[in-house]
């Protein structure tokens, strides 16, 4: 009797051991997966997400009242999720064409541009060009519809002869005035090359 006992208390142990076995290795490691999986997932959909709302090679096109135009460019846009309107664009190159002659160019790194109104941002590293004249900033606004051009912050001014350092620049694109200041009352620093 004592030997049947001792043989179900072995089986039972077995048994026991068996199920807490496979328990561990299957089904134990099979959760375990699945949460990776499943961080794995969430990452892919953020992933997508940003990839749905990326844009590659943009240009846009727009011609003012006065018949100026307006192209944007740029390697890399992202729609902003909420304003609809707006696109924050990468490596952007810009001009403007104006409909009495001339051609303005822009270029900066980054840019935030309005869809409706064709009005832009320009930020970092910004550099415009016009005839002789170059305008470096850290921003230049292009305001379409109004046709004006404001540059600010950390701007320098240079033409042939000239260099201009203010703290803002306002130009009217139809009349083409010019308004130069500063944001305090320092005067405006102006170095004539010899």
């Amino acid at each position: 009797m004592k030997y049947k006992k001792t043989i179900e208390i072995v089986l039972f142990l077995l048994v026991c051991f068996l199920i807490f076995f496979f328990y561990f290795k299957y089904f134990n490691q099979n959760f375990s997966e699945s949460n990776f999986d499943n961080e794995n997932l969430k990452k892919d959909n953020v992933i997508k997400k940003e990839e749905k709302n990326t844009i590659t090679n943009l240009y846009y096109e727009n011609y003012d009242l006065e018949g100026n135009r307006y192209v944007i460019m740029s390697k890399t846009g992202v729609l902003n999720d909420i304003n609809t309107d707006q696109i924050f664009m990468n490596e952007v190159n810009a001009f403007i064409e104006l409909n009495k002659g001339g051609k303005i160019d822009l270029v900066s790194d980054k840019a935030e541009y309005n869809m409706t109104n064709s009005d832009t941002n320009f930020v970092k590293n910004v550099e415009l060009t016009y005839l002789k004249h170059k305008v470096y900033a850290d921003n230049i606004d292009v305001l379409f519809e109004a046709s004006k051009l404001n540059a600010y912050n950390n701007l320098v001014y240079k033409n042939f002869d000239l260099n201009l350092i203010a703290d803002k620049v306002e130009i009217d694109l139809i009349s083409k005035d010019t308004k130069i200041s500063n944001f305090d009352d320092t005067k405006i620093k102006i170095f004539k090359k010899n």
